[in-house]
Parts: C-alpha cells; structure tokens; sequence
C-alpha cells in the first residue's frame, strides 16, 4: 500500500496565464524545468499545474474525453457516495526522466488492470486500458516541470482516482462518476534510504477481512489505518506489519507496502493470499530475481519462518524496497534483527537502474511519453 493522499486543498499553481478555463491548453516545459530543491522534496504534495479528470456519460456508456484543469479541486455533492459510503478507488505509480533523456512512466499496465479490478468490486464503470493511459501520459506533459531531472534521486508520483459522487441516499450505484489523475514530485518515501526502519507487529489490530477488500486499492482500507500507524510510531517503530486476521499464524503485509523476505539460500519470497493488495512494483521485485540469478516464489509465510529470513523489506511504488532492521512482536516477546540487506540493495539498484532506463528494459515496463 501507499499511505500518500492527494491534498483537497487548493494548491498554489506555477502559472495560470492564458487559463481561461480547464479546456484551455497549458504551457508545456522540461523535465526539471520547475528548479526545485529534488532531493529534498520528501514524499508529500508540492505544487504543480494541473490535474485531468474525466466525466462519466452514463446515457453513452462511456468515459467522455476529459479536460486538463488549473484547479485542483473536484465540487461533489454532500450526499455523494464517495464522502459517505466509500466508493472510490486509486493508484499510485511513477514518471522518470531517464539517463538517455526520455520520459517514462513505469509499469503503468499493471496499474491499469489493477484499477479494473478494483473499480469492478465498488460497482465503478471499469477505466479502458487506452484511457488510463492517455490520461497518465496528459497529466505528465501538463505537469512536465515538475518532473524531477535524471540524477536527482526524484521521480513523479502519479495519483489516479476513481469514485462515485452525485447526490443519492441508496446503497446502489451513484449517480455520476470522476476519474482524474494528480501528479506531484517526490524524493523517497521513507527517509534515509535503504537504511533499515524497525517494525513492529500488530495483532490488536486486523488490516483485511479474508473475504473483503484488502486485496484491491479502496480508500476506504486506508483511512482505518491511520490511528494504527500513529500508535506505531508513538511506540517507537516506523511501520506496522499484519498477520493474518483470521488466524494471527501467517504474514500478510507492512501498512504502507507488500512484505518481501530473503531466505537464508538467497530465494526472494513473498506472501500470497486474496486479502493481500497485489502490489505492482512486488510483480516487478519476483520477475527480475531471475535478472539476479536468484530464485522467487510467491506462497504463504508462517510467522514461524519469519525469524529465519535473512533479509526482510517492505515493497511498493512509493518505497521499492526498504530493509527492516527488526520486527518485534510484542505479544510473544519476540524480537528479531536482521543483519544487512545485501540482496535487496542489488534488486534495489536494478529496479532503479530499469526506472531511469541505465540498463535495459528487458520485461518492457517502461511507457515512453511524448512531450510534443
């Protein structure tokens, strides 16, 4: 998961000259053209152009041709279905400015599908992979500036969201329905790197129901988990991890991303089970262990296995791979450290180095976006 929301606040603009309304065309800059200070960005909303949203034409069944927009901000209904049941769905995936100087989103298709198959669970009109993408590909020409230069560290974060909104009192679907893209520049979700972070298990506390929503991208599956994550810092950890909530005898996930294990051979491991979020960048991590010569295998982990893992990290678009130093389990008493993160810095360079295209795409997960 990303623990990242898109502000509903209005955000300052870096020019709305010639804006006479969303339709308008905007300015088109460069990769790093906003000049700001990359590195320090952190992971967080820093001002930018424009979002683009689409209208749902219910009589025409289907998504109407959508507008680039200098503000921000999306008028609903107080009695909307997404303020008061929930409905909505996101993504979250990332733009680079590469060593060769091309602009690319990574992965975008797996986002795209995951999108569907959220969308269809909350009774959403499913996204078309065309529109998804072209919606990606207008909100980063639109937002370009701000795209943080190759050799910065940086990336553009791109937020995709769905929902339903018009006023409605049935447990039915909505009236009408948005989607629209929000980009902002960021640097790495967790400060300092891949330094290892401690973790704590919390078993007062279920993520996902075995048969509900943990496994798609719903904002409501969030919002639950802020209290939590402040209890986990308030306690001295950086980040919570889950069990699973039927038995408490099986991993499940970090809040804020997929649980990634190195065994003591060298095998990359990950969980596998419907109430998982079925992270995108995870998909990545197992397909390119065979880049390494290393073996991965997607299947359940007792928490039994957990003290004899190598290496542990919490996978995802926003973090890629952050090491634990430890996992604590405290109504066991059980502590656990972990030495060093050798193998996941090497897959940590690799996906990075495929992100800004330094070594080849060779599972084809970079979408080149034209800027003309």
């Amino acid at each position: 998961m990303a623990a990242a929301a898109l502000s509903s606040a209005r955000w300052p603009l870096r020019s709305t000259a010639g804006l006479a309304g969303p339709s308008r065309a905007l300015a088109r800059g460069v990769p790093g053209g906003a000049n700001l200070p990359w590195s320090k960005l952190g992971f967080g909303v820093h001002p930018t152009s424009a979002i683009v949203k689409y209208s749902w034409d219910g009589d025409a069944g289907k998504w109407d041709a959508g507008v680039e927009s200098a503000d921000p901000k999306v008028e609903v209904h107080l009695l909307s279905h997404v303020i008061n049941f929930g409905q909505a769905v996101f993504e979250g995936l990332k733009a680079f400015h590469t060593a060769d100087g091309r602009v690319v989103a990574f992965n975008l298709r797996c986002n795209a599908a995951r999108l569907g198959r959220s969308a269809e669970r909350m009774s959403l009109p499913r996204v078309p992979e065309h529109v998804f993408i072209e919606a990606v590909e207008r909100a980063v020409r639109a937002n370009v500036d701000f795209l943080p230069p190759y050799g910065s560290g940086g990336s553009m974060y791109i937020r995709p969201v769905l929902f339903g909104h018009g006023p409605s009192l049935a447990i039915a679907p909505a009236p009408t329905f948005t989607f629209a893209v929000a980009v902002t520049p960021v640097a790495a979700f967790f400060e300092g790197g891949l330094k290892g972070i401690k973790a704590l298990v919390r078993t007062d506390v279920d993520r996902a129901a075995p048969r509900g929503t943990g496994g798609h991208k719903v904002a409501g599956n969030y919002s639950p988990d802020i209290r939590t994550s402040a209890q986990t810092h308030e306690r001295g950890y950086d980040v919570s991890l889950f069990l699973d909530s039927k038995t408490l005898t099986h991993v499940e996930e970090f809040s804020v991303a997929n649980f990634v294990g190195v065994t003591r051979d060298g095998t990359i491991v990950s969980p596998q089970t419907p109430s998982i979020l079925p992270s995108c960048t995870r998909k990545v991590v197992m397909t390119m262990a065979a880049d390494l010569g290393l073996k991965a295998e997607e299947r359940p982990i007792p928490w039994e296995e957990v003290p004899t893992l190598a290496e542990v990290a919490a996978c995802g678009t926003a973090v890629v791979l952050t090491p634990m130093k430890s996992i604590t389990r405290e109504d066991t008493a059980e502590h656990i450290e972990f030495a060093g993160h050798a193998t996941l810095q090497r897959m940590y360079d690799h996906v990075v180095a495929t992100q800004t295209g330094v070594v080849p795409d060779a599972h084809g997960l970079l979408h080149e976006i034209s800027l003309n």
